[in-house]
């Protein structure tokens, strides 16, 4: 499976879903921020930050409540309304509970282990995240991120 396109975006035919060597080194820091959170219905996950600039601009937007939308079996999103400052990587290798950005507007959660040929800026990462596939369900499903 690829990940997130958005709505109406397309791979380039250049990329496939074969890749499959790990991108060591290349993960961007991460850290706690101390009660940094995502809510799905009464359940609520503690999130660490990556070290990017995308994810400070999104934290100064918290709280966001809003409802994302199902992708491929293994993702939700939301199309922010403003671009934040991507930094893309190849990451390869999409985990349970990664948080990214794609295509600069584009808040993903993804609740799947996968690899990917799409290029993503680093956001976060969902901490405990073994039961998050089962909490977000299938379908739209209203998250929250709290600061």
């Amino acid at each position: 499976m690829l990940g997130c396109g958005g709505p109406g975006i397309s791979a380039p035919e250049a990329q496939s879903s074969s890749t499959a060597a790990t991108s060591a080194g290349k993960e961007a820091e991460m850290h706690e921020t101390g009660g940094t959170s995502l809510v799905v219905g009464s359940k609520a996950y503690a999130l660490q930050w990556a070290d990017t600039t995308a994810a400070s601009e999104l934290r100064q937007q918290l709280p966001l409540a809003k409802t994302f939308t199902e992708l491929h079996g293994n993702e939700k999103y939301y199309k922010l309304s403003q671009r934040l400052t991507a930094a893309d990587e190849d990451v390869r290798e999409i985990h349970k509970g990664d948080v990214m950005l794609f295509d600069s507007q584009y808040v993903v959660v993804f609740y799947q282990d996968f690899q990917t040929t799409y290029r993503y800026t680093r956001l976060g990462h969902v901490e405990a995240a073994d039961d998050l596939d089962a909490a977000l369900g299938a379908g739209d499903v209203f998250l929250t991120l709290n600061p």
